[in-house]
């Protein structure tokens, strides 16, 4: 105790026993609040967060990755067993940029849609798993419904090509009637990574 308190009131106050064996108490109290508070409440809830987010990140990935790899079945796996490697920033945006020009390959954009057509609801159901995270994954996890809505509205569109032109259709020649279909995907498909991306840098920065 400072030198200044000696033979004060202040001073006898804090070095009386009663007043030890009171703040003694408090602090005991306090660390114990601190521990259950730890063990009950703060590690649970990182935990539940983490399962949240990997649940919704392997829906996301579900239909990334049916273009990344060109999953013919990709719409047919169960989100616990998706790989969701693909949902890398750096990957996505080199990809973002090969959609732009497009010259993605159809194979790809059809899996992708076959599986966002699958996942629409699986998306709309999850929403509440991200408000239960933050307003922020809200929000963002709601501009991810709405592209993947997007993207899926195309199923079923896809042009009759004759058969004289089917080999045409992988080259993305832009005389056959696909091209224009293809092209719609890239763009959906596009803004789906983008806010795939958002959606990360989200996470990263809470």
């Amino acid at each position: 105790m400072w030198d200044i308190f000696d033979g004060m009131v202040v001073g006898n106050i804090l070095t009386s026993s009663s007043y030890i064996v009171t703040f003694e108490n408090l602090l005991i109290g306090y660390l114990a609040a601190y521990i259950f508070y730890v063990l009950n409440d703060y590690l649970p809830r990182i935990k539940r967060k983490e399962n949240s987010l990997r649940l919704l990140n392997s829906c996301i990935a579900s239909v990334v990755d049916s273009y990344s790899r060109t999953r013919v079945y990709g719409h047919e796996t169960a989100l616990p067993y998706v790989d969701t490697s693909c949902l890398d920033p750096e990957w996505l945006r080199k990809h973002i940029s090969v959609l732009k020009l497009n010259k993605a390959e159809p194979l790809k954009l059809k899996f992708a849609l076959d599986t966002a057509h699958t996942r629409t609801n699986d998306f709309n159901s999850l929403l509440q798993i991200a408000v239960e995270i933050s307003p922020e994954h809200a929000e963002k996890w709601l501009v991810v419904i709405d592209k993947v809505r997007l993207l899926a509205e195309n199923y079923g569109e896809m042009p009759t090509v004759p058969d004289d032109q089917a080999h045409l259709v992988q080259a993305r020649d832009p005389k056959v009637a696909t091209h224009l279909f293809f092209s719609d995907l890239e763009f959906r498909l596009m803004e789906l990574m983008e806010a795939t991306l958002e959606w990360l840098a989200l996470e990263k920065n809470s």
